[in-house]
Protein backbone atom coordinates (compact mmCIF):
# COMPACT_ATOMS: atom_id res chain seq x y z
CA UNK A 1 0.00 0.00 0.00
CA UNK A 2 1.35 3.77 -0.97
CA UNK A 3 1.49 6.67 1.41
CA UNK A 4 0.83 9.96 0.63
CA UNK A 5 2.91 12.57 0.53
CA UNK A 6 2.32 16.08 -0.01
CA UNK A 7 4.95 18.89 -0.76
CA UNK A 8 3.36 22.82 -0.10
CA UNK A 9 4.40 26.38 -0.64
CA UNK A 10 2.62 28.90 1.10
CA UNK A 11 3.39 32.44 -0.40
CA UNK A 12 5.66 34.81 2.05
CA UNK A 13 8.06 34.95 4.22
CA UNK A 14 9.50 31.58 5.35
CA UNK A 15 10.10 32.76 9.21
CA UNK A 16 6.71 34.87 9.23
CA UNK A 17 4.68 31.82 7.62
CA UNK A 18 6.23 29.30 9.78
CA UNK A 19 4.79 30.55 13.09
CA UNK A 20 1.25 30.67 11.39
CA UNK A 21 1.20 27.38 10.32
CA UNK A 22 2.48 26.10 13.34
CA UNK A 23 -0.31 27.45 14.92
CA UNK A 24 -2.34 25.74 12.35
CA UNK A 25 -0.67 22.45 13.25
CA UNK A 26 -1.44 23.41 17.18
CA UNK A 27 -5.32 23.74 16.00
CA UNK A 28 -5.12 20.28 14.16
CA UNK A 29 -3.83 18.85 16.59
CA UNK A 30 -6.15 19.64 19.46
CA UNK A 31 -9.11 18.94 17.05
CA UNK A 32 -7.13 15.30 15.59
CA UNK A 33 -5.27 14.15 18.93
CA UNK A 34 -4.49 10.88 17.28
CA UNK A 35 -3.49 11.66 13.62
CA UNK A 36 -0.12 12.72 12.96
CA UNK A 37 2.25 12.94 10.39
CA UNK A 38 5.04 9.94 10.12
CA UNK A 39 7.66 12.89 9.19
CA UNK A 40 7.83 16.92 8.00
CA UNK A 41 9.92 19.17 6.86
CA UNK A 42 9.58 22.87 7.16
CA UNK A 43 12.06 25.34 5.43
CA UNK A 44 12.59 27.42 1.96
CA UNK A 45 13.35 25.78 -1.12
CA UNK A 46 16.22 27.71 -3.72
CA UNK A 47 13.73 27.89 -6.53
CA UNK A 48 10.45 29.55 -4.29
CA UNK A 49 12.21 31.54 -1.60
CA UNK A 50 9.63 33.99 -0.74
CA UNK A 51 7.65 31.02 -0.09
CA UNK A 52 7.58 28.25 3.00
CA UNK A 53 7.74 25.09 1.64
CA UNK A 54 6.31 22.08 4.19
CA UNK A 55 7.09 18.75 2.92
CA UNK A 56 4.88 15.53 5.16
CA UNK A 57 4.64 12.16 4.77
CA UNK A 58 1.81 10.55 6.30
CA UNK A 59 1.36 6.85 7.52
CA UNK A 60 -0.20 4.07 5.49
CA UNK A 61 -4.30 4.64 5.48
CA UNK A 62 -4.28 8.27 5.90
CA UNK A 63 -5.40 10.54 3.61
CA UNK A 64 -3.51 13.72 3.33
CA UNK A 65 -6.22 15.57 2.56
CA UNK A 66 -7.49 15.50 6.25
CA UNK A 67 -4.73 18.37 7.37
CA UNK A 68 -5.29 20.14 4.02
CA UNK A 69 -9.08 20.55 4.79
CA UNK A 70 -8.80 21.13 8.08
CA UNK A 71 -5.94 24.15 7.50
CA UNK A 72 -8.02 25.55 4.56
CA UNK A 73 -11.03 26.19 6.66
CA UNK A 74 -8.53 28.52 8.86
CA UNK A 75 -6.26 30.07 6.73
CA UNK A 76 -7.43 33.75 6.77
CA UNK A 77 -7.56 33.55 10.36
CA UNK A 78 -3.97 32.11 10.19
CA UNK A 79 -2.69 34.93 8.00
CA UNK A 80 -2.08 31.85 5.62
CA UNK A 81 -2.70 32.69 1.89
CA UNK A 82 -3.66 29.55 -0.07
CA UNK A 83 -0.87 27.47 -1.35
CA UNK A 84 0.83 28.76 -4.16
CA UNK A 85 2.07 24.94 -5.17
CA UNK A 86 0.86 21.41 -3.96
CA UNK A 87 2.69 18.78 -5.33
CA UNK A 88 0.83 14.90 -4.22
CA UNK A 89 3.25 12.39 -3.89
CA UNK A 90 2.34 8.24 -3.72
CA UNK A 91 5.49 6.86 -2.44
CA UNK A 92 6.30 3.39 -2.27
CA UNK A 93 9.39 3.10 -0.50
CA UNK A 94 10.54 5.04 2.22
CA UNK A 95 14.39 5.24 4.04
CA UNK A 96 17.73 4.53 2.66
CA UNK A 97 17.58 0.59 2.92
CA UNK A 98 14.25 0.21 1.77
CA UNK A 99 14.89 2.06 -1.24
CA UNK A 100 19.17 0.29 -1.90
CA UNK A 101 17.22 -3.10 -1.67
CA UNK A 102 15.45 -2.49 -4.96
CA UNK A 103 16.04 -5.18 -7.85
CA UNK A 104 15.48 -4.78 -11.36
CA UNK A 105 12.35 -7.00 -12.44
CA UNK A 106 13.13 -9.71 -14.97
CA UNK A 107 12.54 -8.98 -18.61
CA UNK A 108 10.85 -11.46 -20.76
Amino acid sequence: MAQDAVIVRFPGSPDVMAARYAEGLRRFGEANPTIRPLTMFLGRSEQTPDALVVVLLWPEGVDHTILGGFLLRHLAELGLERPSAIDHLSISHVGFDAIASIRAKARD
